[in-house]
């Protein structure tokens, strides 16, 4: 499978985006998951204004029993549009399937 395999396959159920009730806390909690395969991929939003403007996009891999969770990014006081940042999380996502698959170009 390629990089555009790939791509096309992801193109046809992109990440739906949910917002979260996010208890005892002021925000913005928005949530997509996506599976590929025996991959599912979760990505969340956090988005807060507590102490300053600020935003966190990170995901969760399950595959193969096993469970790795990492940040992507954060923003602080300039905060990207939704839109931008859920871009960031779709972009993540081919690169992320395509590594988990060996896929190099």
């Amino acid at each position: 499978m390629t990089r555009e395999e790939v791509k096309a396959q992801l193109a046809k159920r992109p990440l739906k985006w949910e917002d979260k009730p996010m208890p005892n806390m002021r925000g913005i909690y928005r949530r997509a998951s996506c599976s590929f395969g025996s991959i599912k991929i979760e990505y969340n939003i956090e988005e807060n204004d507590v102490v300053y403007p600020s935003s966190r996009l990170s995901m969760r891999v399950y595959w193969r029993g096993l469970e790795q969770s990492e940040r992507i990014q954060d923003w602080r006081d300039a905060l990207p549009s939704m839109q931008e940042r859920q871009a960031v999380a779709s972009a993540d996502l081919l690169d992320r399937v395509c590594d988990i698959l060996g896929i190099k170009d």
